[in-house]
């Protein structure tokens, strides 16, 4: 990797390295020419404040106390943002047991209350639980009437169409909940045993509450499946979710069925390439025989130094579709773009709609899946032509996007 002092910098900060090893890296910054302000703006990117201020505050050194003070004022505003969303989440988990709702905590809250040795460390924005399917719509009551929002209309069998989660609920105080009941969306395709989450499901306390949490296993391809989600823009934060969850069940992983499981939900792309960033990126230790039996035939290793560039740009990766198309090159491009957003996998249809995997009435439910996909792309369309400057800002962000559009296409091709 060919990456800036700063961004190095991070990096030994990130990688569990000894005390004295971050004072040796901190003694040897050059006093001039080192850019603070860039080491803050990758660590504010990437969730990363608080870390950084808990691995830099004994240090002393050349550190400019400016840096120290925006580091401590942050790291004490998320202890206590923290606090007050373990307070709500508490609530929320009473509320929805005494109406015999068992929700999986997931994501930052549930690694705050277990891998992570201080809850400061961990930035998390909102709170999110994952409900069994049939149990969405009395959760959303039970939110409801503890003063929650939810600004849509929409009924909860077409929100579950849309997306892993239900849209999410305000709080009282601005509090975000996220009722997912599925950790991923169909159009990836994978075949994902949800049930199966409650099944290896593993209690903790959290916020005072018996509650539930995936077991090491599920944890880390959750953590997989979603750092590729985001093409890894800012995933510095989740490969370090990963590596701290290694580091704390290192004795209880089973890697064989990480694998197992991988194949099974069919993410063999994902998992292997988050791994090998963890691996390449934080140095953590992944066993060579579980990479080997993960590795996509023919792997470009080209794949691995664009996902790093990845991590460290500043682009946030384009998801819309009409964006896309405005600013593909040629016809060709535009093409290809729009058979890809447009057109999908029949199992990826039988999850949207319901059906069982082995069934034929995918092929049915097909036209219908094309009609809502195509109402959808000429709404975001009309939305987009009618704003000039979104659309020049989509141009300018092109050359950025570039990268994480061949990520994105390289997830969702076949395999040959």
């Amino acid at each position: 990797m060919n990456l800036s002092p700063e961004c190095e910098f991070l990096l030994s900060c990130m990688r569990g390295e000894t005390d004295t090893g971050i004072y040796d890296k901190v003694k040897s910054i050059p006093n001039s020419g080192f850019n603070w302000n860039e080491v803050m703006m990758k660590a504010q990117l990437n969730a990363g404040i608080p870390l950084l201020y808990h691995k830099l505050k004994g240090i002393g050194g050349s550190i400019p106390q400016s840096v120290l003070q925006t580091l401590k004022a942050g790291y004490y505003l998320n202890a206590f943002r923290n606090e007050h969303l373990y307070h709500e989440l508490g609530n929320i988990l009473k509320v929805l047991k005494e109406d015999g709702i068992e929700p999986i905590v997931l994501k930052g809250a549930a690694l705050t209350a277990t891998v992570y040795q201080d809850k400061a460390l961990r930035f998390f924005h909102d709170i999110d639980l994952l409900i069994r399917k049939r149990d969405l719509a009395r959760a959303g009551e039970k939110l409801l009437e503890i003063g929650y929002k939810q600004n849509i209309q929409l009924s909860i069998e077409k929100q579950c169409k849309i997306q892993k989660h239900l849209v999410p609920f305000e709080g009282p105080d601005k509090e975000i909940l996220e009722l997912h009941w599925n950790i991923s969306n169909f159009i990836h395709g994978y075949t994902i045993d949800i049930e199966g989450f409650w099944k290896r499901a593993r209690p903790c306390t959290i916020a005072g509450v018996e509650a539930l949490i995936l077991c090491p296993e599920d944890l880390i391809l959750h953590q997989c499946l979603h750092t590729a989600a985001h093409i890894f823009s800012g995933g510095l934060k989740h490969l370090y979710d990963i590596s701290q969850t290694l580091w704390y069940y290192h004795d209880e992983i089973d890697w064989e069925q990480v694998t197992l499981r991988t194949h099974e939900w069919k993410s063999e792309k994902c998992v292997y390439l988050t791994l090998r960033l963890a691996e390449e990126v934080l140095q953590v230790t992944i066993p060579p025989a579980v990479l080997e039996d993960l590795k996509p035939d023919n792997f470009d290793p080209q794949i691995i130094d664009l996902a790093i560039e990845q991590l460290f740009s500043n682009a946030v990766p384009r998801p819309n579709i009409i964006a896309r198309l405005w600013v593909a090159p040629h016809m060709k491009a535009k093409i290809a773009i729009f058979q890809q957003g447009l057109f999908t996998s029949l199992r990826a249809v039988s999850g949207i709609y319901d059906l069982d995997l082995s069934s034929k009435k995918a092929l049915l439910y097909y036209p219908l899946y094309l009609k809502s996909n195509i109402f959808l792309y000429i709404k975001t369309a009309w939305r987009l032509l009618s704003n000039k400057e979104e659309l020049m800002n989509y141009k300018t962000s092109h050359n950025q996007n570039k990268k994480s559009d061949i990520l994105r296409n390289w997830f969702i091709s076949p395999e040959v």
